[in-house]
């Protein structure tokens, strides 16, 4: 699927699946190891959890601006951006469920009914179906009831079915996207992650460095990116015009050489993670410029990616892994 726009965060979320054969659930359950999992044979079981017992908030109701931040938490209107990253000491996050799998005919209730029944907004639903109530389910599609649906007869039956969960755990987290969008003043604001050369480089170097999850540090367009270890990176970037503005400040606050010199030829930029270290002069900013790579989207842009930065005032002792979370479920 080409993507229009980057979502602000990514992570691994879990699935649900809700069928009464028994055996057809077993299979998936060994076929999705990857994946963490809810098993239902009910749907009624099911319904209740989903509408009672699981009460997890998704990440935006944590990052919309509230009355108490400060002016240094809101670079971008309506959004709390720090917010956004600091979802790493979260948890729970990997308990996310964004993607329904459920059965056409089951007991109690049918597929299309009991997907009426959730009370979830957000929630991703693929239904399964045979020969018989595909055509059914079409028209579920049709009406908004479901996402997607899927032949159980299909050839390559599971293949089929990971694509379409790792899709639809896109999608779930483009409708969070879109309601933080919705809050901010436009106004060219991270403008960058509906360009389509910086998606395509986004996605490049997400493939290479096999990264799980990411994380928006900041409305130019940078981002905290994790592998399942959480080995972190760092893709920063910064538009010309920013750029300019930093020369411009770094010149009138008289910079050494070197550091204006870098500046100027465009060939460094600068990072500061923390406010400490945004409220550095110039005069020390040496150690906060990276290697700078110009990249020509809709606007100019350029960018730096770090592998090697010292995850300065990072917690990593409270930031749990996919591959730990993975490890640790109960299968």
């Amino acid at each position: 699927m080409k993507k229009n726009r980057l979502n602000i965060c990514y992570y691994p979320t879990s699935l649900i699946l809700v069928d009464d054969n028994k055996k057809f659930l077993q299979s998936l359950r060994l076929g999705l190891s990857d994946y963490s999992c809810y098993f239902y044979e009910n749907p009624k079981n099911a319904l209740d959890f989903l509408n009672n017992s699981y009460q997890y908030e998704p990440f935006i109701n944590r990052s919309l601006l509230s009355e108490e931040d400060s002016f240094f938490e809101q670079p971008v209107a309506g959004l709390n951006i720090k917010k956004i990253h600091h979802e790493i000491y979260n948890s729970n996050r990997y308990e996310e469920i964004s993607v329904l799998l459920a059965d056409y005919s089951m007991p109690y209730m049918n597929g299309p009914e009991f997907c009426k029944e959730i009370k979830s907004k957000y929630l991703q639903k693929v239904m399964l179906t045979g020969e018989a109530s595909n055509e059914l389910a079409i028209v579920a599609f049709n009406e908004g009831i479901i996402n997607k649906f899927i032949l159980k007869s299909s050839i390559g039956f599971l293949n089929v079915i990971m694509d379409n969960i790792q899709e639809l755990q896109e999608n779930y987290f483009i409708k969070l996207t879109d309601i933080a969008l919705s809050k901010i003043n436009k106004n060219n604001v991270l403008s960058i992650i509906e360009d389509p050369v910086f998606i395509e480089l986004f996605n490049k170097l997400c493939r290479k460095h096999q990264i799980v999850e990411y994380y928006l540090l900041d409305e130019q367009g940078s981002y905290l990116l994790l592998d399942k270890n959480k080995k972190m990176k760092w893709l920063i970037v910064k538009k010309e015009s920013e750029l300019q503005s930093l020369i411009n400040f770094a010149a009138f606050e008289e910079a050494p050489e070197p550091v204006l010199n870098a500046l100027q030829n465009r060939e460094k930029l600068p990072y500061f993670h923390t406010e400490v270290e945004l409220a550095k002069p110039p005069s020390e900013w040496e150690k906060y410029l990276y290697p700078a790579v110009k990249l020509h989207g809709k606007e100019l842009y350029y960018y730096s990616f770090i592998d090697d930065l010292t995850p300065l005032n990072m917690e990593m002792e409270k930031i749990l892994s996919y591959s730990k979370f993975l490890d640790n479920l109960v299968i």
